[in-house]
């Protein structure tokens, strides 16, 4: 630890700021590669959410009990 201090020491302010940029922009090119925008993120969750409340209105609210799966609404349940 204390060689890396040293070595740290003995560069310039240009350098330790050339040597954070290389560092940020290779995390930043991981997250770019491997993870999405969270733009797209929350419009995936945006549609779902619809997607739901839509279903909820339509159909119902989904269940499930010992004879199969279905959907209630209006206290009536209807099964699939």
């Amino acid at each position: 630890m204390m060689l890396c201090r040293n070595k740290l020491r003995g560069m310039t302010n240009e350098e330790l700021k050339h040597l954070e940029q290389e560092k940020s922009h290779k995390e930043r090119d991981a997250r770019m590669k491997y993870g999405k925008r969270y733009k797209e993120v929350l419009k995936k969750q945006k549609e779902a959410k619809d997607k739901l409340h839509h279903e909820t209105r339509t159909k119902g609210v989904r269940f499930y009990d010992k004879k199969g799966s279905g959907y209630m609404k209006d206290g009536v349940k209807k099964y699939d």
